[in-house]
């Protein structure tokens, strides 16, 4: 039972119910070029790759596992955005976009006996190490990678607050002026 100064608030949450992260190094990544500008001129040698946002998931597969009540089987491809950053021939640099794909398949908490349906979430990283440039439009790469799973369900949880969050007023050098003014009570104050 809340106390005088408690109280319980109902907020709407994203509840993780399971998660994992798969983390590894893959010496022999492979980074499809999307276009390499007309106006360069090959070879290339390859600076850098950097993620440019967040990874999505590409492809998705929810397996029950039998005799394993609310577990399943989730296999999941996902596809990290990269840049991708090169010099020419001509030493010009050359800025075009990729992305590297990550697969995983993991036994997961899974509950299905319920209104709400979960959902499944990723969080990608990739770092690029170093690159060969291939005159495919290809790249040869070693990356770390690592991506995490969750198993998510939008929940209304109740939860105990104290009070309101009390924000000050702000202070400017106008209001100094009226300070005098400012503290004045709003009606008169009477005999008692």
């Amino acid at each position: 039972m809340p106390t005088a100064t408690e109280q319980n608030v109902a907020i709407q949450v994203q509840r993780i119910l399971d998660s994992c992260i798969k983390r590894e190094k893959d010496g022999n990544a492979v980074l499809v070029l999307d276009a390499i500008p007309p106006d360069s001129v090959p070879p290339y040698t390859f600076i850098s790759a950097t993620q440019s946002g967040e990874g999505v998931i590409t492809n998705l597969t929810i397996n029950p596992i039998s005799g394993r009540q609310s577990y399943s089987d989730i296999a999941i491809t996902a596809t990290t955005p990269l840049t991708v950053t090169l010099r020419d021939a001509n030493g010009k640099i050359v800025t075009t976009t990729s992305g590297i794909t990550q697969t995983k398949s993991t036994v997961m908490y899974y509950p299905t006996d319920a209104l709400t349906q979960p959902g499944v979430k990723i969080i990608s990283a990739v770092q690029i190490l170093s690159g060969t440039f291939l005159q495919n439009g290809t790249i040869i790469s070693a990356a770390c990678k690592a991506l995490t799973t969750k198993v998510v369900v939008d929940t209304a949880l109740v939860v105990p607050a104290f009070g309101i969050l009390a924000v000050p007023n702000s202070v400017d050098y106008e209001s100094q002026l009226c300070a005098e003014f400012f503290n004045l009570p709003l009606t008169p104050r009477g005999k008692c």
